[in-house]
This record gives structure tokens, C-alpha cells and sequence, in this order.
């Protein structure tokens, strides 16, 4: 009977975890806020562009949840701005808001360090904003898809940095301007904090 109770102590000590700096393990939630710089190529809509925002900017938030040492699920919100002078002394501002799940797939290549890739669904909503020579404002919206690629670093056992890349296609009518891509790329640096299984899922 002391041998089985020895054993089962052993089998306890040896999953605990050591304190210290680590990324998000199984079933922790996470909060992530990025910010940074947007690429938009715009293709045929470029040809009527005479100056654009010298750093196009966007802002992302995602509330995560590990489900396995290989798999995470995230609800995603990302916010971008860009602006663009058209011929004739018109000024058009795009704000661009997706809403949407992501799919990562996850590797832990150290206890501080992770990398993860990823796609997503996304519904995007665009104000378009024209003034100058025309004024005018409308609203558009359709259904989008990005991808992901990123790496994390705990600082802490709750915190740390993360970059991430992503570009997201996305494209809407802006109403009398032509059809503008609202997606592009996202090159973004932030901070993350992690939240143990007992507080994310309090009542399970």
C-alpha cells in the first residue's frame, strides 16, 4: 500500500510544471493586442491614386484558447485605416473592420518560445469616406478569409511579446470610387497575457 501511495505521489510531482517564464500551455486562455503597419496592393484602383497614407496602420485583438499542446482556437477583431488622394482633389479614408475565428496549429520549440501558422473567417465591414472636390459617404461589407504566421515569447509565466504576420483578401465597393482592397498585409508586434484553465473556464 506505501509503494502504490510513493508511486502515485511521483506520478503527481512529475507533471507539475517548474515556475518560470513559459508560453501558453493546454487548455489556458490568452488575450493578444498587436499594432502595425498595413500593405495594400490595390491593383487596378492604384491607377486613379495620385498619393495614399505614407504607413497605412492597423490595430488586432484576439481572445484565444489552447486546446491542445498542437491546436488553438482565437475570435479575432482587427481594425485598419488607409488613405488615398484620387485625381481631381478627392480625398478617400477606407476604415476597415473583420470580425471573425481563427484555426492555429501551434509548436512549442522551447518553454519560452512557440511559433504558430494559421487561417481564419472573417466578416469585414468598410466605411468609405470621400472629401475635397467629392463628398460622400458609404458602407460595404462581405465575407473575407486570411492567414497567419507568428511566434511568441513569455517574458513571464502570464506574459510576453508576440509578432505576428497576416494578410487578410478583402475586397469592397467603396461606392463611386471603384472596388478597393480592404485587406492586405499586417506586419504587427504587441503583447500577450495567458489565463489558467480554472479562471477561463471558472464553471466547468
Amino acid at each position: 500500500m506505501n509503494a502504490l501511495v510513493g508511486v502515485l505521489l511521483l506520478s503527481s510531482a512529475a507533471v507539475v510544471e517548474p515556475a518560470g517564464p513559459r508560453t501558453p500551455i493546454a487548455h489556458e486562455g490568452s488575450v493578444t493586442i498587436l499594432a502595425g503597419v498595413r500593405t495594400v496592393p490595390q491593383g487596378a484602383f492604384a491607377a486613379g491614386v495620385t498619393d495614399r497614407a505614407k504607413v497605412p496602420f492597423g490595430f488586432d485583438a484576439q481572445f484565444g484558447y489552447q486546446w491542445d499542446d498542437h491546436l488553438a482556437v482565437a475570435l479575432d477583431a482587427t481594425y485598419g485605416r488607409d488613405r488615398y488622394d484620387l485625381a481631381g482633389f478627392t480625398r478617400l479614408t477606407v476604415d476597415a473592420v473583420t470580425v471573425g475565428f481563427l484555426l492555429l496549429g501551434t509548436t512549442r520549440l522551447a518553454r519560452t518560445f512557440s511559433l504558430y501558422g494559421g487561417l481564419g473567417g472573417v466578416h469585414n465591414v468598410t466605411a468609405f469616406k470621400s472629401t475635397g472636390a467629392q463628398e460622400a459617404y458609404s458602407e460595404g461589407s462581405t465575407e473575407a478569409g486570411l492567414l497567419c504566421i507568428g511566434a511568441r515569447w513569455a517574458l513571464g509565466r502570464r506574459f510576453g511579446v508576440q509578432l505576428e504576420d497576416r494578410y487578410t483578401l478583402a475586397y469592397a465597393d467603396s461606392g463611386g470610387q471603384g472596388v478597393v482592397n480592404v485587406g492586405g498585409n499586417l506586419a504587427a508586434l504587441g503583447f500577450w497575457i495567458s489565463i489558467p484553465p480554472e479562471q477561463a473556464f471558472e464553471n466547468h
